[in-house]
């Protein structure tokens, strides 16, 4: 069961379903046809167009003598200090300071450790860390 149509109701098929024809508004077929030849036309000529780009990039060029003078250049590395050799040096001067002036001058440390052995697996035992404080003592 359907409803009757209310009077105001504007039927928009006012002919039968089995009628062939375009309505008013639709664009012709032969507009559509030209609007896809003319879309499917122009894809062969953006790729032709792509090609050409592509080989103009291929690097056949030579660059100018100047300017391959330029590229073999290297620009100089950045100067992070104003003097580095004298930084490292101050640095170097100031550990080599901390290793002579501590409990035991670093040479006479590695004498030591020449002459004792060096014990990987253990800590010192108290009799060594007793026996080396002996030593440093004035």
């Amino acid at each position: 069961m359907t409803r009757p149509l209310h009077k105001d109701t504007r039927v928009q098929r006012g002919r039968s379903a089995d009628h062939r024809a375009q309505e008013r508004r639709d664009a012709s077929p032969w507009r559509v046809i030209s609007v896809v030849a003319a879309f499917m036309s122009l894809i062969p000529i953006g790729l032709g167009v792509a090609a050409l780009v592509a080989n103009s990039w291929r690097g056949d060029h030579h660059p100018s003598a100047g300017a391959a003078a330029r590229a073999d250049r290297q620009p100089p590395a950045p100067r992070l200090l104003a003097d580095p050799e004298r930084a490292r040096l101050r640095l170097e001067a100031g550990a080599r300071r901390r290793l002579e002036r501590g409990p035991i001058p670093i040479d006479q440390a590695m004498a030591d450790v020449a002459k004792d052995g060096w014990d990987e697996g253990a800590a010192p035992s108290t009799a060594q860390v007793a026996r080396d404080h002996k030593r440093v003592a004035p």
